[in-house]
């Protein structure tokens, strides 16, 4: 068996290698289960674990016993060994966020801490770290056009800087969207002078729906709602 535990990710099968005499039969635990294999006649066999998951994330091998082919002759041995399966990292995007043409929006990544994200944004290729909170705040600059952005891969080193340290990474495919809205507008419309004691209209025209406050001859503010067809008919006298 190797001097040291080996470390995987999910998703992924391992391998051990036994070593001794030639020809013979090793008995051995896994899990608690006794299993047999027969060396080569360059005395090594190799194992391939199942794939670790969430449900089986060690396999843990024990020797037990090595029997010789010719003679006949046996011992009792030691020696073990864990194979383990560290969580796959995963990441997930905020809702698409709303914001006024002119203003800054932002995105939220949320995922495995302490991992690195690779993402798009508007088609330019950009990773970021997701540090001890498992999240990220990206924030756009001032923006006039909506802005998509899109996870591609997501990577987590169990012990960074450790050369034999699995790097556990997956593909992602999540979307997110800033959606740039146009700033409402409106004008005003009125007829001609009007002769004293008649009444006249003013006819405000802007974005459908929109909400206009004004002052009439530089009084208190007045609010008014401009219809689904963006007008409003203000009577006057």
């Amino acid at each position: 068996f190797p001097s040291h535990d080996k470390i995987t990710c999910w998703g992924e099968r391992a391998e051990v290698t036994i070593t001794g005499t030639p020809d013979g039969t090793v008995t051995y635990g896994l899990n608690g289960v006794d299993q047999q294999v027969v060396l080569s006649s360059l005395g090594n066999a190799k194992i391939t674990t199942p794939t670790l998951s969430s449900s089986n994330p060690i396999y843990r091998y024990e020797l037990k016993y090595v029997m010789a082919k010719t003679p006949s002759c046996g011992q009792t041995i030691s020696g073990t060994v864990e194979l383990k399966g560290n969580e796959m990292p995963t990441a997930s995007i905020s809702a698409n966020d709303t914001i006024c043409m002119g203003t800054s929006g932002k995105v939220t990544i949320t995922g495995t801490k302490e991992s690195t994200v690779t993402y798009l944004e508007d088609g330019v290729r950009k990773t970021v770290t997701l540090g001890a909170t498992g999240t990220a705040v990206l924030t756009t600059p001032s923006l006039t056009v909506n802005s998509v952005f899109m996870l591609e891969s997501i990577k987590k080193q169990e012990l960074p800087g450790n050369a034999t340290s699995p790097v556990c990474s997956q593909l992602l495919s999540a979307r997110s969207e800033v959606v740039v809205l146009t700033l409402p507008n409106v004008s005003v419309t009125s007829l001609p002078d009007l002769c004293s004691g008649t009444q006249g209209q003013v006819l405000f025209t802007g974005t459908p729906n929109g909400q206009v406050t004004y002052r009439k001859n530089n009084g208190v503010d007045e609010s008014l709602k401009l219809d689904v067809n963006g007008q409003y008919t203000n009577i006057v006298t």
